[in-house]
């Protein structure tokens, strides 16, 4: 049977940026499509227009260029500080300076660094510093290859909901005969996708309700009476003389702002209050009129924890156009399109019948109907690609004019977000709120899933959008592995606890099996032993070693002097004991025990 002929319009290009010949050196940063930062610290640097004028030039290589350049800009600040220069010395002392005093984990220092080093190599080859052996990049202690996936960023925590998840455990262990930490891997992974995902389509069905019910009531205001309430000045029981009713104050905002709501602040008096005493504070009102990043974020939640799309977070977030949603060949089916930077995507289908699908098909026609109404709404729907994740957020001090596109950096606390409200309902997800979970964590945990419950390479190829199976299997093997083992680590540690009991200890966290009573017990005289210790990462404990850690390296100039020999041969080893140790702690962990660490309390050091 011959196939219909579908007719679409041809793909076009979207236009190349330009660029003037000439980069700025006015101490403004351009970003293209992401506005401008201004710097005008960058004053106190020498050579400080060419400083300006080279970061213009050496971020236009970036699609997203907010993040390098704040990254690049913490290097500027710190020089400006200074009233240095741009120079490989400034650069070694900045490594000094992330090392020792800037809070973030290894993997994020390193990052930062990394940008800095490359932007100064760039300087260095435009003529305006002399050729010099840059500082060598910072190491980074996360394993390279794959996001973690929610089992990983569980941890052992996981094991706390074995009760809750026997079900799906005894279920995986039977149809697909994994062992004991590989089903609870499973079992975890998967109920937390499924409570992420029922959480964020209850939240939209709750936004369309809304929409649905100020729709309603702004749609019978008449020309005339909505040119009177425009003069309305005050909402307030006192002053107001008619009968003050949710309606009429949703009509009032709607006469005077359309559907671009600013901030409260500019609202008639008492009118905010009247609504929040009501359950409607600003961001619910505003979301009501126009979509802001409240429903974005359940919007691209819902989409990433869908079991059949597993999208890339950018692919959603900028690559989803209000064209790209559309009936599909097959009838009763949606064709989605989520477009990306590098490579070819491939539209994804889902049942008409799917929620998600009901929902962005009405997310489609609600944009085609309300863009008209805003400030650059019709020219944002007459482009070839519309993206259809556009907001309104009302906050005190942003100047509301028109709608925006989501600003890359937002994309990972929206989701966060989205997360930390799931996990109030369901105790589940606390770890994954804690351990900092966002969107690149969800392809690589519906990758788990997939793998776990016995998915071909070659399907989870085909759901990945990978171009070659060797791509896809290393990819698996990695995200089925890293899972897992963290488990292992569990039952391992156990044993080691197990273990230690039958081994004298000596009383300073060491286990020896000829322990000298002379010795043994005394701190200071433990590191020439050749006893081992057990180390356990937990926040309590990690806190300890980042306050001996501030602690020692505070004291330093102090020791150094005092007693060389003793600094070179316990101090020395002791510090970097610590900061080994440091840098190895999960996110999650690190940021428990920066908070304990300031409540621990240590001796004096000589």
């Amino acid at each position: 049977m011959a196939k219909k002929v579908v007719r679409e319009k041809l793909s076009v290009e979207p236009p190349a940026e330009l660029y003037h010949f000439v980069a700025s050196n006015q101490g403004t940063i351009n970003l293209g499509a992401e506005g401008e930062i201004s710097i005008p610290y960058v004053r106190h640097i020498d050579q400080s227009e060419s400083v300006v004028r080279e970061l213009n030039i050496y971020l236009r290589k970036y699609a997203k260029r907010r993040g390098v350049a704040n990254s690049i800009l913490r290097y500027v600040q710190y020089v400006a500080h200074l009233r240095g220069a741009i120079s490989t010395t400034s650069l070694s002392s900045f490594r000094d300076y992330l090392n020792r005093s800037f809070k973030a984990s290894q993997s994020s220092k390193a990052q930062l660094f990394n940008h800095c080093r490359n932007f100064v190599a760039h300087f260095m080859v435009s003529g305006h510093i002399l050729d010099e052996p840059l500082p060598s990049p910072l190491s980074t202690s996360i394993r390279g290859g794959t996001k973690h996936s929610f089992s990983e960023i569980a941890g052992s925590e996981k094991s706390h909901f074995k009760e809750e998840l026997a079900d799906l455990i005894s279920q995986a262990k039977e149809n697909y005969k994994l062992g004991e930490q590989e089903a609870l891997t499973y079992a975890y992974c998967k109920k937390s996708m499924r409570a992420i995902h029922e959480f964020s389509l209850e939240c939209i069905q709750q936004w369309e309700k809304d929409w649905s019910w100020v729709e309603s009531i702004i749609g019978s205001l008449t020309s005339k009476y909505a040119s009177y309430l425009k003069s309305v000045n005050s909402f307030k029981a006192s002053e107001f003389a008619g009968e003050r009713t949710m309606s009429l104050a949703f009509q009032i905002l709607f006469s005077q702002f359309g559907r671009v709501i600013p901030p409260s602040t500019e609202w008639p008096l008492g009118l905010s209050d009247f609504l929040k005493r009501r359950g409607w504070p600003p961001r619910r009102v505003c979301g009501a009129f126009f979509p802001t990043t409240v429903q974005v974020g359940d919007f691209l939640t819902a989409i990433l924890s869908h079991e059949k799309l597993h999208p890339n977070v950018d692919s959603v977030a900028f690559g989803l156009y209000i064209n790209g949603i559309k009936p599909a060949f097959d009838k009763g089916f949606q064709s989605i399109l989520f477009d990306k930077k590098r490579g070819n995507s491939t539209p994804k289908e889902l049942a008409s019948t799917d929620p998600l699908a009901k929902m962005l098909v009405a997310l489609k026609n609600k944009m085609r109907y309300v863009l008209p109404e805003v400030p650059g709404g019709q020219h944002h729907l007459d482009q070839h690609n519309a993206p259809i994740f556009i907001h309104i957020t009302n906050g005190q001090g942003r100047k509301n004019t028109s709608f925006r596109v989501l600003d890359p950096s937002s994309t990972s606390h929206i989701v966060k977000r989205v997360i930390k409200s799931a996990s109030l309902r369901y105790k589940l997800l606390e770890p994954l709120f804690e351990g900092g979970a966002t969107g690149e964590n969800f392809r690589t945990t519906h990758t788990v899933i997939k793998r776990l419950s016995g998915v071909s390479d070659a399907e989870i190829k085909r759901d990945l959008d990978h171009k070659s199976l060797i791509t896809t299997a290393g990819y698996t093997d990695r995200v089925e592995t890293s899972s897992v083992i963290m488990g292992k680590y569990q039952d391992f540690q156990r044993y080691l606890i197990d273990e230690s009991s039958n081994i004298p200890r000596t009383g300073s966290g060491y286990f020896c099996s000829e322990p000298a009573e002379s010795v043994c017990g005394d701190f200071d005289k433990c590191f020439r032993c050749d006893a081992k210790r057990i180390v356990l990462s937990k926040p309590e404990i990690a806190a300890e070693w980042i306050a001996w850690s501030k602690k020692i390296e505070g004291s330093r100039s102090r020791l150094e002097m005092n007693n060389p020999d003793r600094w070179l041969q316990h101090w020395a080893e002791k510090l970097a004991e610590y900061q080994s140790l440091i840098d190895h702690l999960d996110q999650r962990t690190f940021k428990k025990a920066l908070k304990l660490a300031e409540s621990v309390v240590l001796p004096h050091l000589d």
